[in-house]
């Protein structure tokens, strides 16, 4: 019970009288500061030992010492060396460190923490008697460094850890100052220090402060205590001075070399396991400008085999990759505390591409590659969900160039172990096994699939380096993105589609919002050609339609009615693709065709297809007008380009394709105007403009543009085209019949004459095609109603709230609700196209919509409500005189409408009104703001609907960053200048 007796700042004091440096007037040279520290260090001993023995005050710290001593009997060797004053001077430290591990023990057990006092809260917990001040933390950190450098770094052999006259001027001097020459010998010193630190870092202070500094050292000599072979060659280092140890000794090293593998972080683990395996191998390359004096030697063979294995090992364990990845790239500064360090080694690319290499490769101690895959991979998948903003770059670049490097090298076990787990999400959404989920059941979570779109763009879209199975794979899944995509451009309201101001019949139905979709994500990045590349892929598949190439499938009258079913069916099919190309083609023509095409080869190709089509058309069909006009206009655009571009010869590489089909042209077209242009184009394009186009050509071309886009037809005729386009919108045949109406409405946006005077009819012609089932009629007819709505709003509107209201019928009868709804869609319409002139207006609307509330169909009641919400975010200021009625009807239907579907609506109305007013609905809503806000939290309170919870969640976040600009404007420096009188 001595330690009990002896406290801590006793045996710190024991170690300062140790480690005080002493004046000893030694010279400038090397020799001469050798023998002023073996000085230094024989005069602090003896001052220590005086001092044990004659003051009282040491006298427990004696007795601690005395028995320390008797337990470890291996240290009484180096306590009573005589030849070698470093080797005594670093046992009585280390006998020091014992006796401090000791009474901190004891004390620690002694200890009985009083009672907090309850009337003094912040006050502090008592410290426990074993805690080391931050002076008393130094005086131990210098007592192990000179441990470290004079007990285990002079005794490790060449190529094991870091030498210790690299590191310092000092770390020379002891390494020079130390003999190994004396008894005991080297290994039975590195022994048995070795040991004493070991058993001082079984406290966990002492411990700490140990490992954080000299971890690596420590590591290297239990290595080399415990691997170094005893036999073989001398040119690998003193193997024979191993035979020291017994063999017991050697197997207690190796145990307590494992354990601390195991217990220790292991990314500082695998850093120093790295440094050990590190150095020059035999006869390799010196470093440039290092002398060989300071250069490291290379680590012994059995050294770099035991640490190449015990990283694999660490390597293979759970969480084994991010331990390895991170002991790299920590000591690069992306550590935890990071900091600017981290942000700069951000861009260190080549040692994240090195660490990637090393992950791809399966280590010769894994039993087949595919165990390795298998421990291996779905770590590297954890490795892309990182979200520490500082290390998540490096993490995920590290796990994307090992992802692909192994989907290069192992496809299949990639497949099966990479590819196939990140991408679960979305095959199961394109599997065609009949699922049949219980109700309530979540069969893929929100989050789920948004990781799993978050990885595919880490590693598809940000790697960039795609294999054949990566592309495979990405074919499946493409469909499935894009319609998520689609889905999440949507609002989550189901009854109308979301808030911006885009044409309402594009977006109706679900083809029209995928194709608006689509030629949205073409166009966003028009510089890359993607858009042109997808034109012309569609201009392929569109060139077999053009010129005939389809099944004859027409019914014969010796087929039976099967056979008939049977042939239609696959004739409506085969038809029903042509038409959604031809639908791709127009949109694309439509919203992207003036910046579709970004280089020379996009125009060729354009040009060449277009001129084999042509010809084509020409070789098949009488009269060959279309295709000489479509001709004209390609050879002017060839012309156009050749006179106006500044080519290179890669672009006259791809303008040769063309001459081929110009000799074509030349051989097949009759008339000899268009075989000239095409002769003179051919020998343009084969001369690289050598031989330039005469101005006959370029003139014939201008004038063919002209006549194309300029042409100027008589009245009569005109009004005959009118009346046959009036007639053609009453055709059964329904394409004939939405064409008719879009050319109507193109003719009544063009303001042109004849139309604007049979506006009347063409007006009814418009309500009488709101009834057809057929999207495509009644999305033509809710369009040009829109535009009518522009000029005549006096006439249009009461004949449209008269049919909303169920109270008139064009056919005598009332109104289907599927009708309605389409009149309500072209009310709205109408209100966004009229603006602020919908003013005037608004008493009849909101009295239609309100009405429509009460409705007892409930797709209407829905669809009122959808249409109040925006004629109210259309309104805006001028909204006040009515804000009551709509709050009342609001919060009438929250809480009293059975179907989940209108309370939806309702809710989502609210939403538009917050969104749309934005800041200025303190001001517009000032009345009313406060019960919509109550009304929303009863919703999230109370109702059963997730998507009306949903709703209301948006609205009070809309209506929190209301409040909070309001209250916390955004502070502006502005400089005003005022003109004083």
């Amino acid at each position: 019970m001595a330690a009990a007796c002896v406290t801590v700042s006793t045996v710190v004091e024991a170690l300062k009288v140790l480690l005080t440096p002493r004046d000893s007037g030694s010279s400038g040279h090397n020799t001469g500061k050798q023998a002023a520290l073996l000085a230094t260090l024989q005069f602090n001993v003896s001052t220590l030992e005086e001092e044990l023995k004659q003051v009282s005050k040491w006298e427990p710290l004696l007795i601690l010492r005395e028995r320390v001593s008797n337990n470890s009997t291996w240290l009484n060797e180096g306590l009573q060396s005589q030849l070698d004053p470093s080797w005594k001077f670093c046992s009585q430290v280390l006998l020091l460190l014992l006796c401090l591990k000791e009474c901190m023990i004891e004390l620690a057990k002694s200890f009985q923490p009083s009672k907090p006092n309850l009337r003094t809260p912040e006050a502090a917990p008592p410290l426990s008697p074993d805690t080391l001040s931050i002076a008393q933390q130094k005086t131990v950190q210098s007592a192990l460094q000179f441990v470290v450098s004079m007990g285990i770094c002079p005794y490790l052999l060449p190529g094991i850890g870091l030498p210790l006259q690299h590191r310092s001027e000092f770390g020379a001097l002891v390494c020079s100052m130390v003999s190994c020459d004396l008894p005991p010998v080297p290994a039975r010193r590195l022994y048995i220090t070795c040991m004493c630190l070991l058993d001082v870092s079984r406290h966990c202070s002492l411990g700490s402060l140990f490992f954080t500094q000299h971890l690596g050292d420590f590591m290297a000599g239990l290595c080399q205590l415990g691997y170094c072979p005893t036999k073989g060659n001398r040119n690998e280092g003193g193997k024979d001075s191993m035979k020291i140890l017994t063999e017991c000794e050697r197997v207690q090293c190796k145990e307590a070399f494992r354990r601390l593998l195991d217990q220790l972080y292991q990314p500082l683990v695998i850093r120093e396991l790295l440094i050990l395996q590190g150095g020059l191998r035999q006869g390799g390359p010196h470093p440039s400008g290092a002398p060989v004096s300071l250069q490291r030697p290379p680590a012994p063979t059995w050294l770099r085999r035991l640490t190449g294995q015990l990283l694999s090992e660490r390597l293979m364990r759970p969480n084994g990759v991010q331990a390895v990845v991170r002991g790299i790239l920590e000591d690069a500064g992306a550590g935890v505390a990071g900091g600017r360090e981290a942000e700069a080694a951000a861009g260190n690319w080549k040692k994240c591409d090195m660490i990637a290499r090393v992950l791809a490769s399966c280590p010769q101690q894994s039993i087949t590659v595919e165990d390795y895959y298998c421990k291996v991979c779905p770590q590297i998948l954890d490795l892309l969900h990182i979200q520490n903003s500082i290390t998540a770059r490096q993490f995920q670049r590290v796990a994307t160039e090992t992802f692909l490097k192994m989907a290069r090298d192992q496809p299949q076990l990639a497949e099966k172990y990479l590819i196939l787990p990140m991408l679960n999400p979305l095959l199961y959404c394109t599997s065609t096994e009949e699922k049949s989920p219980v109700a309530g059941e979540t069969l893929l979570s929100e989050s789920v699939l948004s990781q799993c779109i978050e990885d595919i763009v880490k590693v598809f879209v940000v790697g960039n380096d795609p294999s054949a199975a990566i592309l495979n794979y990405s074919r499946q899944v493409l469909l499935v993105i894009f319609s998520l995509y689609c889905f999440a451009r949507q609002n989550a309201s189901h009854v109308r589609g979301d808030d911006d101001d885009d044409a309402l019949y594009e977006r109706v139905t679900s083809e029209q919002w995928k194709l608006q979709c689509l030629v949205d994500l073409l166009s966003i990045n028009p510089h890359t050609g993607l858009a042109a590349d997808f034109f012309l892929y569609c201009l392929k598949r569109l060139t077999p339609i053009t010129t005939g190439e389809r099944p004859h499938l027409s019914p014969s009258p010796e087929d039976s009615l099967l056979d008939i079913e049977h042939k239609l069916t696959l004739s409506f099919q085969s038809q029903e693709k042509p038409l959604q190309l031809l639908q791709v083609l127009s949109v694309l023509c439509e919203r992207i065709s003036d910046s579709i095409f970004t280089d020379v080869k996009q125009v060729t190709e354009f040009a060449l297809m277009t001129l084999e089509r042509a010809c084509t058309s020409l070789a098949t069909s009488e009269g060959g007008t279309v295709a000489s006009q479509t001709l004209n206009m390609t050879m002017g655009l060839i012309a156009a380009m050749l006179g106006a571009v500044e080519l290179n010869s890669t672009d006259f590489g791809h303008l040769k394709k063309l001459i081929p089909v110009l000799e074509k042209v030349m051989e097949v077209h009759p008339e000899a105007g268009i075989q000239e242009l095409a002769s003179e184009l051919r020998v343009t394009i084969a001369t690289h403009c050598a031989v330039p186009l005469s101005n006959r050509t370029t003139n014939h071309c201008n004038t063919e543009k002209k006549e194309t886009k300029q042409p100027r037809p008589r009245k009569d005729s005109d009004l005959e085209n009118i009346q046959e386009i009036l007639s053609s919108a009453k055709d059964p045949d329904v394409p004939t019949r939405a064409a008719s109406l879009r050319f109507l409405s193109r003719l009544l946006e063009q303001r042109h004459p004849q139309v604007i005077e049979l506006r009347e009819q063409v007006m009814q012609l418009f309500l009488e095609n709101l009834e057809q089932g057929e999207p495509f009629v009644y999305l033509s007819a809710i369009q040009g109603i829109a535009i009518l709505s522009r000029d005549i709003p006096e006439r249009i509107l009461p004949i449209l709230l008269s049919q909303y209201e169920s109270t008139v019928s064009l056919k005598g009868k009332l109104p289907s609700p599927e009708t309605r709804m389409k009149v309500g869609e072209a009310l709205m319409r109408c209100t966004r196209t009229l603006g602020d002139m919908v003013l005037q207006h608004r008493d009849a609307l909101f009295h239609a919509f309100l009405r429509g509330c009460r409705d007892p169909d409930n797709l209407i009641r829905a669809s009122s409500l959808s249409n109040l919400g925006d004629l109210c975010k259309q309104l805006q200021f001028s909204l006040g005189p009515v804000i009551h009625e709509v709050t009342s009807c609001l919060s009438a239907v929250v809480h009293t409408d059975p179907e989940a579907q209108v309370r939806r609506a309702a809710i989502h109305v609210i939403v538009l009104l917050l969104r749309g007013l934005s800041e200025r609905a303190t001001e517009v809503l000032r009345d009313v703001l406060l019960d919509l806000y109550r009304l929303l939290k009863y919703v999230v309170q109370c109702e059963r609907d997730s998507v009306s919870v949903l709703h209301a969640q948006l609205g009070l976040e809309e209506l929190d960053s209301i409040m909070r600009a309001f209250l916390f404007p955004a502070q502006k420096l502005e400089k005003k200048i005022v003109v004083l009188p």
